[in-house]
């Protein structure tokens, strides 16, 4: 089932915020059909500048993406660094500047909260004992534990690329913040070829 919005002024939906490598991106259904662009905003201030809508020209048409649209969690605001933990409300909605005054509008805003987890991209490569074949395939078995080795706060697991390279994407699952509270961390890696 599709949700059509007849009014111009349609507020937009399903707006999803994903947080990856130090920036948080956004999504949205356009339910406008006749905006100019989508405004965003933190925490009630605009953070960047408005996203042209493809259907701009031409009232009916959806938006689609052009871009990924982001905001750099890296980047302080103001003087201020964001520590993990603090907490943003993000939002949304459709505009248009046509006929500014009486014929321009803004939609209701479509929001989503949002807290800062903690995140880290650890990348490496498995070469065989001569140092100079990668060995792709390869299970790697991760922990991330207290510096005192006493308490398992996450694990996972990944393979090696064809290459031997591999990623270990850590981000803590926002509901407990297991990281976020700890100022150092062990982390432990352990590798496993199969037969193959």
């Amino acid at each position: 089932l599709q949700y059509m919005n007849t009014e111009k002024s349609g507020r937009p939906g399903t707006f999803k915020l994903v947080q990856h490598l130090g920036k948080v991106f956004f999504r949205w259904d356009d339910f406008s059909i006749c905006e100019s662009a989508f405004a965003l905003s933190r925490d009630q201030l605009p953070f960047t500048k408005d996203v042209i809508a493809t259907g701009a020209l031409y009232c009916g048409e959806r938006y689609e993406y052009l871009e990924e649209v982001f905001d750099d969690l890296t980047a302080p605001i103001g003087e201020d660094i964001r520590p993990i933990g603090t907490r943003h409300e993000y939002c949304v909605q459709a505009v248009s500047d046509v006929g500014v005054g009486e014929k321009g509008y803004s939609s209701d805003a479509a929001c989503a909260d949002f807290e800062l987890r903690f995140e880290s991209l650890m990348s490496g490569v498995i070469l065989t004992s001569n140092g100079f074949v990668p060995v792709g395939n390869v299970d790697i078995s991760w922990k991330i534990l207290t510096p005192d080795a006493s308490k398992e706060l996450m694990s996972g697991e990944t393979k090696t690329f064809d290459d031997g390279t591999f990623e270990i994407h850590i981000i803590d699952d926002g509901a407990s913040q297991v990281i976020g509270n700890v100022d150092v961390v062990a982390v432990h890696v352990t590798v496993s070829k199969g037969s193959g």
